[in-house]
């Protein structure tokens, strides 16, 4: 049977939801683009040319065959009081469970998707996670999740929380190295500008050898690395500071948070 959705309906307009519709509407793929969000001012509003705010989220449930849930995990309950749960739905909240997400709206779990994009949505490259019983919903939402970036389902719901943790966090992990060997660079006699530069960069060329080239992480360590060299010197600064188990341990906290989040629901 084909899954057949025409009209997209979108509670909450804040940085991944317009990043979301912006995406949606570049495709040019959907004609029938709603949002309601209460607190999104005219200017804002008038960025998304090819949606139509409505004016209540009854009225946005009642005019989609389906609504992209893009609220803030302790707003979701709230924010779904008012629905009558009889249409199909996708979350893209942190630590919220298909069964509690079903259980707010009184919706069966096969008319409900789990979604964990991140910010890089705002520029089509996000890496978004898909779980859902549903196997025709579930193919929908990695097509139109796909608009945003890459998709990637997921086996099991359990792994939100490692992906929360890489993909979600991520970003500003991988910002706070950046920041900091780029005033590590200001610390050697370059200024931050063209320091930041620099890493960029560097960390453009580094992912396209680990990518393209298919090198494994430790192998272009080795491949950098010279004996008695720059490299080996700033690697063994590194391990002597403990970054490896450091950023390990970052990862793994935001795992288990994201744990404590789904169980204070």
């Amino acid at each position: 049977m084909m899954f057949e959705i025409k009209k997209i309906g979108t509670i909450g307009a804040g940085k991944m939801g317009s990043s979301l519709l912006s995406a949606l509407i570049r495709s040019g793929k959907y004609e029938n683009l709603y949002v309601f969000d209460p607190y999104v001012k005219k200017e804002e509003q008038e960025q998304l040319v090819g949606a139509e705010f409505v004016t209540s989220v009854k009225e946005l449930e009642e005019r989609s065959d389906i609504l992209l849930l893009c609220v803030k995990p302790k707003d979701m309950k709230g924010a779904l009081e008012p629905l009558q749960g009889d249409k199909y739905y996708i979350s893209i909240a942190a630590g919220i469970s298909l069964a509690t997400l079903s259980s707010y709206l009184g919706a069966p779990s096969s008319h409900v998707a789990r979604v964990m994009p991140n910010l890089a949505a705002q520029i089509g490259l996000s890496i978004t996670a898909v779980f859902c019983h549903n196997p025709s919903l579930a193919k929908w939402t990695e097509e139109v999740f796909a608009h945003a970036g890459t998709t990637l389902a997921l086996s099991h719901e359990e792994e939100f929380h490692a992906f929360t943790a890489l993909a979600g966090s991520g970003p500003a992990l991988i910002a706070s190295i950046v920041h900091a060997l780029a005033e590590g660079g200001v610390l050697s006699g370059i200024d931050y500008n063209r320091s930041l530069f620099l890493v960029q960069k560097t960390l453009e060329g580094s992912l396209s050898l680990l990518k393209d080239k298919q090198i494994m992480p430790s192998e272009l360590r080795k491949q950098t690395a010279s004996p008695k060299g720059t490299t080996i010197a700033a690697l063994h600064v590194l391990e002597e500071h403990g970054l490896h188990g450091i950023l390990m341990s970052a990862v793994k906290a935001a795992s288990e948070r994201s744990r404590e989040i789904e169980r204070s629901f």
